[in-house]
């Protein structure tokens, strides 16, 4: 249908017909219509038929415009077969409990008003029959939209679950599901809607995706709050092109992002801490702690770049996510009681002045935002003091968990009564900088200070300061010798001077100032003692579920001197709810997760601040308190399922907060004795999907869990030790066939060998062995038996096929199949061949065809099942690859089959035709063996193995005594040799050139003579043939009458053709005749 007046309006009825097609989207595929070209009209072929004169596959069908002014979906499912659109002026009202099914690339455009209002029990379900991101477009609110609200829906599959375009102030969603979309949520614009209270979105690539305009008033700026959003692949919250003049900011605090970790979250949002260029700030602060949990107590430090005098109040707590720049001119003054927490990276740049005022009772934190840090780790970037301009004048204040504490690049300032703590620089002084370093304390860092003269030196002032326990007290480099430094009575840890110079380290021509600087020391601590080696013996607790499991935490540390100190128990919030005391030089608190009346305190992050005569000097990063049990559930239908074969999904979900594993186990019977896992131990948790595919049976002789009635046990552990489980039953009742294995892998039928394949069977059954070849599957053997019970039984393979004739040498795999009548079990091992490993000598003058001299290799292959083995023989200019090809080129084993293990491999200096290739140094390529299955059997000696007189590898040759000839001298040659079986043996001798035996020129020496290999038991017998050159059978021999005319090396050929297997073998030897 094509060039209809209003197309986008027109809706053809093409219902109930049957097209030879039952998929909806395969229909459509066939029918042109405005899915196509903006002038064909709809076409709604529902209700197609599943045959012809058959019933719909689908009772309900949507397609095309929302007709009325007030319509309403009830009840059922709907296939979407094309685009819908509620035009402006029109309203769609879709009720709980309905289903739509969009076929592909189908859209569902709201223009007008639209509301879906579903319930807990009864969602409303937005879908595609294809279950992939993408499959169809998505919900799309345009500008003209009047209303949309979106409660207790599932959206999944589409490219954008819902895309709100430019559409304003326009719409809520709340209690919604998006998952497995390309984008969860998509606004454009200006498009601000509410998206909050209790929407999921995750498993999308972006769970929301925010794109600006690029210009003002043209930048989405929505309201996101409590929500769970996380596991999006790409970002949780991705922006761009946001118009920076408006400096947008956007309110997403209060949800939970499935972590409680602050650089975990700010990592899977993209916004201006990412890029400066056109990203709105996304503040996150009140994050969860769990979804519907507690909200963290600090707030964002929304200010970036400081541009006039600002002043952060008294006793607040802020994260702050972005680098704080205090421009020329400006003051950024941080009060006392003030907690500022960096995310990863991010600091202060002081081009201004920074004013930090705390008091001895109440002092200012400066920390790294994240809760767990290993040692040594240096999180922030800290505070840099840029040049002139740049001033500090901190007090009191707490400095840990930085790259550099404190940098002065040839700045000055005061520093005064402050702590510095697992920095990996507590201060770092670059060029001219002389700030007053006064009365403070340094431990546990990496570095306490550190004076850099390359260029210009620092002229500090420090004093009265405390040291101890850092790796380096004072690091000076580069300071000139003449440079007086103002360093006096500090108390270095020790009043030792050689262990305090110990802790002093001076490089680049400094050494000469240490007896300078240890002039004046202070024998005893100046300051407050601060705990180092502080320690907590857990990070989550579980107080109130796992008894004698993570149900308290130990908090040890030490001091420098004998002190009065308290332990502050504060929870998100910074409220103390438990207060611990001591006195001396060791601290050892444990804190049971109980506040100070006794009560197990909320679930939550609590952190432990240590004080000294009042003085906060030290806070430990934090505990986790967990006291919900994990989920731990399998998914409906499961229990009470009979398995008769393959594979059981298990289905379910295995989550929470603080998750650590989940395990899936199988035991016999409703209570097992013992249980057995199920895919091992599984790190990542699962919401409704599946937890692990149980193999039961396969073909590769997988032994079965035992028939009859198992129990399947789900268990879910989280961080803090909790642990929840679910059982259900289940009945097995599987034909199985296993523990397949052969007592032999390479056999010589010709000597009455076989091979003996062992299995076990669970049920009675009828079993059939198959061999085949392995090269090409050619089936060659087929031995069935039946067996009336369970149990261990054996078939053997003698070498033979179907009509009772030997298998030539080669490689064969054996297959088992089990019928019981009704249900099939095999044991047919799926098998990509794989590389193994060979080891081998060198080829060079190792050979002689003239003088009947193989060369030989002394070989070891390294594969389970054994390889192929492939030698190739190149020239002397051109290296052979592993695929042998070129004309100069050739394969004196071609592929060969080698049982693991070692072998001696043999080249008679002849090429596939058997001419002889002149002894010099030859280029040649052993081949890496591709491996062979697991179920092979090799036959080796199904063909007679002709080998010189008492032959022991490698010297098996067939020898010419002597190999040259002069009949002119009356000279002869003889030649012993051996077969392995009894053979009838023909040999003869070609001239020169000639290498076919069945040539005319040959001379017969002995003709189909049957030759047997033994004269006794274990006694081979030994022939030979003489050459004379002469006709000796005649009664009066002519010696003068030689045989042949030619000079040059003759072939001698001895072909021998097995009794027993009829297989023949032809040996090539080498006589020089000369006259």
């Amino acid at each position: 249908a094509a060039n209809f007046y209003q197309p986008a309006v027109t809706v053809l009825d093409a219902t109930s017909n049957w097209w030879n097609l039952t998929v909806a989207s395969q229909v459509a595929a066939t029918i042109y219509d405005q899915s196509d070209s903006p002038g064909s009209p709809h076409v709604n072929f529902g209700q197609y038929l599943d045959a012809q004169n058959g019933s719909p596959v689908v009772a309900n069908s949507l397609i095309g415009p929302v007709s009325g002014t007030l319509d309403t979906l009830s009840g059922g499912v709907y296939e979407v077969l094309g685009d819908i659109q509620v035009a402006a002026g029109n309203q769609l009202t879709i009720d709980a409990g309905v289903s739509l099914l969009f076929i592909d690339n189908a859209t569902l455009t709201v223009d007008g008003s639209f509301t879906v209002q579903g319930t807990a029990l009864e969602p409303v379900s937005f879908s595609s029959a294809t279950a992939s991101a993408g499959a169809w477009q998505g919900i799309q609110v345009n500008p003209t939209a009047t209303s949309v609200s979106i409660d207790q829906a599932i959206i999944e599959y589409a490219t954008y679950g819902i895309y709100f375009n430019e559409s304003a102030a326009v719409g809520t969603v709340s209690n919604t599901v998006l998952s497995s979309n390309s984008r969860g949520i998509y606004l454009r614009g200006n498009a601000s809607p509410v998206i909050g209270g209790g929407n999921r979105i995750d498993n999308n690539q972006y769970g929301l995706y925010l794109e600006g305009l690029g210009t003002t008033g043209n930048s989405p700026l929505p309201t996101i709050n409590g929500n769970e959003i996380y596991a999006n692949s790409s970002y949780d919250v991705y922006t761009v092109s946001y118009f920076a003049g408006d400096n947008p900011v956007v309110d997403a605090v209060s949800n939970y992002w499935g972590s409680t970790d602050l650089n975990t979250i700010a990592n899977r949002i993209y916004d201006i801490a990412d890029s400066a260029f056109n990203r709105p700030v996304v503040n996150f602060s009140g994050f969860l702690d769990m979804p519907g949990g507690q909200a963290d107590g600090r707030q964002f430090l929304l200010t970036g770049n400081i541009t006039q005098n600002t002043t952060i109040a008294a006793d607040t707590r802020y994260i702050v996510p972005y680098s704080v720049d205090i421009a020329a001119g400006s003051t950024l003054t941080v009060e006392q009681g003030v907690e500022l927490y960096f995310l990863k990276n991010k600091g202060i740049t002081v081009n201004g002045a920074l004013n930090i005022n705390g008091v001895a009772t109440n002092e200012v934190i400066l920390t790294s935002a994240t809760r767990f840090l290993a040692a040594n780790t240096y999180d922030w970037s800290g505070i840099r003091v840029e040049g002139a301009a740049g001033t500090v004048s901190i007090q009191y204040a707490n400095i840990s968990h930085a790259a550099n504490g404190i940098y002065f690049n040839n700045a000055s300032g005061t520093v005064s009564n402050s702590i510095f703590t697992e920095n990996l620089y507590g201060i770092y002084l670059n060029g001219s900088s002389s700030p007053l370093i006064d009365a403070n304390t340094f431990v546990d860092n990496s570095y306490a200070l550190y004076l850099n003269g390359v260029t210009t030196d620092p002229l500090p002032t420090i004093t009265n300061n405390d040291f101890y326990s850092n790796n380096t007290n004072l690091y000076l480099y580069a300071i000139d010798t003449t440079t007086v430094l103002n360093i006096g009575n500090n108390w270095w840890g020790t009043s030792v001077v050689a262990d305090i110079r110990n802790t002093i380290i001076s490089g680049g021509g400094s050494d000469q100032l240490l007896s300078v600087l240890l002039d004046a020391i202070s024998t005893t601590p100046l300051q407050l003692a601060v705990p180092t080696g502080l320690v907590a013996s857990e990070q989550y607790i579980s107080p109130a579920q796992s008894v004698g499991i993570q149900d308290s935490v130990d908090i040890s540390a030490s001091f420098s001197l004998s002190s009065n100190w308290s332990v502050a128990v504060k929870n998100s919030s910074g409220q103390t709810v438990r207060t611990y005391t001591g006195t001396g030089t060791a601290l050892s608190v444990n804190w049971d997760g109980k506040d100070a009346t006794a009560q197990n305190v909320a679930d939550g992050v609590y952190v432990f601040a240590i004080s000294v005569a009042g003085t906060e000097v030290r806070h430990l990063r934090s505990v986790i308190v967990d006291n919900a049990l994990p989920t731990a559930t399998f998914v409906a239908g499961l229990d009470g399922t009979t398995v008769n074969e393959g594979t059981l999904a298990i289905n379910g979900s295995a989550t929470d907060n603080y998750f650590a594993s989940y395990l899936v186990e199988y035991g016999q019977g409703p209570t097992p004795a013992s249980w057995t896992g199920i895919g091992g131990l599984n790190a990542t948790p699962v919401t409704a999907g599946k937890l692990v595919d149980w193999q039961i049976t396969n073909t590769s002789g997988l032994t079965p869990p035992p028939n009859g009635d198992n129990a399947i046990r789900l268990t879910v552990t989280d961080l803090a030790g909790n642990s929840s489980t679910q059982q259900v039953q289940v009945t097995l009742n599987t034909l199985a066939i296993y523990n397949v294995s052969h007592d032999v892998t390479t056999i010589n039928p010709a000597a009455g060998e076989a091979s003996l394949i062992s299995f076990t069977l669970n049920n009675p059954a009828t079993v059939t062995l198959q061999i085949a070849a392995e090269k090409d599957g050619t089936l060659l053997r087929t031995i069935s038996q039946n067996y009336t019970g369970a149990g261990t039984f054996s078939l053997g393979w003698d070498g033979k096929d179907d009509t009772a004739s030997y298998a030539p040498d080669e490689a064969y795999v054996y297959t088992l199949l089990a019928d019981d009548g009704s249900r099939q079990a095999s044991y047919a091992p799926a098998f990509t061949p794989a590389v193994g490993s060979i080891s081998g000598g060198s080829v060079g003058l190792g050979y002689s065809v003239s003088k009947n001299k193989f060369w030989k290799n002394a070989t070891t292959v390294s594969s389970t099942n054994g390889g192929r083995v492939r030698l190739c023989i190149g020239s002397t200019t051109s290296f052979p690859s592993a695929a042998c090809t070129g004309a100069t080129h050739f394969a004196a084993i071609d592929d060969v089959p080698y049982e693991n293990g070692s072998h001696w491999l043999y080249w008679d200096g002849r090429d596939p035709n058997g001419n002889a290739i002149r002894s010099k140094v030859y280029r040649f390529f052993l081949s890496v063996p591709s491996t062979l299955p697991p179920n092979t059997i090799i036959i080796k000696g199904a063909a007679p193995f002709v080998h010189g007189e008492a032959a022991v590898a490698p010297n098996i040759e067939v020898k010419s005594n002597p190999y040259k000839v002069r009949h002119s001298y009356d000279e002869s040659s003889r030649v012993k040799y051996q077969v392995d079986q009894d053979s009838n043996v023909t040999v003869k001798l070609l001239p020169p050139g000639i290498n076919d035996p069945a040539d005319p020129s040959a001379i017969v020496l002995i003709n189909n003579a049957l030759q047997t290999a033994e004269a006794s038991p274990g006694v081979p017998n030994v022939y030979s043939f003489e050459w004379l050159g002469y006709d000796n059978s005649v009664a009066t021999p002519d010696t003068n009458n030689i045989q042949v005319s030619q000079n040059g090396r003759y072939t001698f050929t001895i072909q021998a053709t097995s009794v027993v297997t009829g297989f023949t073998t032809l040996y090539r030897g080498s006589l020089r005749l000369y006259h």
